[in-house]
């Protein structure tokens, strides 16, 4: 979802102007100052306000938990319990777009609490506007509509009563834009990436979910660039994927946007492991992530790919084969397909597999594995290096057979032009891949 602070889209000076304007005549005088100033290159496009509230009256369409007061000055949420506003539906049409203004301030949290503004197009998958602890004033937010219903919500995390987070003058706008406009689906113009590293979340299933987002030095956000999930093992996290893996320099060389989300448990489910619960969607979590990025982003999403090591490599390998619609090609490392998980991709897909031969904790053999949690797990049975690698030779009905080198054998004359590839380290143990080789394998690979 594309979250365009509003000084982006009309100038910081006339921001500020703006901010100490009552919201209830912001909407007409952005029409009004724009055409006056002259903006001849700004495309205006015209705006209905769907719902406004300032809370003076009471909670209006919001439901309470917690400690939630309302008066002259808005809506407060105190500290001390789980403080929370949640609104019913909030029927905004068949628009292109929405903007969310509010009012806010914070006072008195300390590191670690926060005060957080949601939206939802399905009352349940959450994303956040802002996670903050400190600051005041107006704030207002570009997305794009996403279904005809939207829901919002503010909630405080904070220990001590005399902590609150105060809300007013919510307002909700609906947009329909024009071809060309900056807030289209897929026109980089709207682009609210930046280069540098950011921790972003979103809610799959209601659960709460976050990954580390590197853009590098080189995006300017009117170029489509490609982008790489990168999953770390099983045990670590999105820092340790971040900061081992080497895709984060890879991404600087290259200018690729690469993320690192985080597991649950610090494992990835795909289907019977590794998480203490079956019921994680990490698939769907996976596509979540791609959609986030791609709305706020300027993506070639012709080429999104999917690297990890370990249990990491586990999600890659089922990406491909439950998400080839969406991932172009895979680099897997340390792990094989497995005989209790079918493999069934809607179309042929690309697979660079690096492994270890004296690899003991997914056996470059094969065999049965009981992974090495804390919580009991059903052991899991590999199916080798090498009859993972024939899988997806005939998955992808390659007629030919090479070898590339000494330690890497390619299959090709695939179904679609795929090919699949695995190298071997023959002395290597359960390591991760070279990232380099395996970007200049899936460089040149797309859905096209």
């Amino acid at each position: 979802m594309k979250l365009l602070p509003f000084n982006l889209q009309i100038g910081h000076g006339l921001h500020v102007l703006l901010e100490n304007i009552s919201l209830h005549v912001v909407q007409s005088l952005k029409t009004v100052v724009l055409a006056t100033v002259g903006f001849a290159s700004i495309s205006v496009v015209a705006q209905e306000v769907v719902y406004e509230h300032d809370f003076s009256s009471g909670l209006g369409i919001f439901s309470d938990a917690g400690r939630v007061t309302t008066g002259s000055y808005g809506v407060r949420l105190r500290g001390g319990a789980s403080s929370s506003i949640v609104s019913s539906a909030i029927t905004i049409g068949d628009v292109d777009a929405v903007t969310i203004s509010y009012s806010r301030s914070m006072s008195g949290l300390d590191a670690g609490e926060t005060a957080v503004a949601r939206y939802s197009f399905n009352g349940v998958n959450f994303t956040d506007l802002e996670s903050v602890r400190s600051g005041s004033g107006a704030v207002s937010y570009d997305i794009p509509a996403n279904g005809s219903q939207l829901y919002l919500q503010f909630s405080l995390n904070a220990s001590s009563y005399f902590e609150s987070y105060t809300i007013s003058n919510v307002t909700i706008e609906s947009e329909n834009g024009d071809p060309g406009d900056p807030g289209d689906p897929g026109n980089c113009s709207a682009n609210s990436l930046s280069p540098g590293e950011t921790n972003r979340t979103l809610y799959v299933d209601g659960t709460r979910r976050s990954y580390i987002l590197n853009v590098p030095r080189s995006y300017n956000g009117q170029t489509p660039v490609p982008l790489v999930l990168d999953f770390h093992p099983l045990s670590a996290d999105a820092d340790y994927q971040r900061d081992n893996s080497g895709t984060n320099s890879l991404s600087e060389q290259e200018g690729f946007i690469v993320a690192y989300p985080d597991g649950i448990d610090n494992a990835w489910n795909f289907g019977p492991c590794c998480t203490e619960s079956r019921s994680v969607d990490d698939v769907g979590f996976a596509r979540q992530v791609v959609e986030d990025i791609s709305a706020n982003g300027c993506i070639d999403e012709s080429r999104v790919y999917a690297m990890g090591y370990s249990n990491g490599g586990g999600l890659s390998h089922y990406l491909a084969c439950d998400a080839a619609d969406m991932v172009a090609a895979v680099a897997p490392a340390a792990f094989d397909l497995v005989e209790e998980a079918a493999c069934n991709p809607i179309r042929p897909i690309s697979v660079y597999m690096s492994r270890g031969r004296f690899d003991f904790i997914v056996p470059f053999d094969g065999g049965r594995s009981t992974p090495p949690t804390g919580y009991n797990l059903d052991p899991i049975h590999f199916l080798g290096a090498e009859e993972t690698f024939n899988e997806w030779g005939d998955i992808n009905n390659c007629s030919s057979t090479t070898s590339m080198s000494s330690s890497c054998d390619l299959h090709h004359n695939c179904d679609g032009g795929v090919e699949v590839v695995l190298c071997t380290e023959r002395f290597g143990g359960h390591s991760g891949w070279d990232a380099g080789e395996a970007w200049d394998f899936l460089k040149t690979q797309s859905l096209e």
